[in-house]
């Protein structure tokens, strides 16, 4: 298998501020997503960006905590077969 970038994600604590800044660089995100806690943007090529609040984040890993320095990226890959 080929790993393929399939999405990176975001850690936030204010969607609606988040999301601002990402229209503002020309991302097409709906007002409504504004109050969601889970937010998804294609991006050129197949690649996604998603936007998680901490309360997300902490409800598959009770223990989460922000990382120190301000990070908050991830990267997920997709598994494509060999050609």
């Amino acid at each position: 298998m080929t790993p393929r970038l399939y999405v990176i994600g975001l850690v936030v604590e204010n969607m609606a501020a988040s999301l601002a800044f990402y229209r503002r660089l020309g991302l097409a995100i709906p007002p409504e997503a504004d109050a969601e806690v889970h937010v998804e943007a294609p991006l050129p090529g197949g690649l996604r960006l998603a936007w998680d609040t901490i309360d997300v984040i902490r409800s598959f890993d009770l223990h989460w905590t922000p990382p120190a320095g301000g990070h908050r990226i991830s990267l997920a890959f997709a598994r494509l077969p060999a050609t």
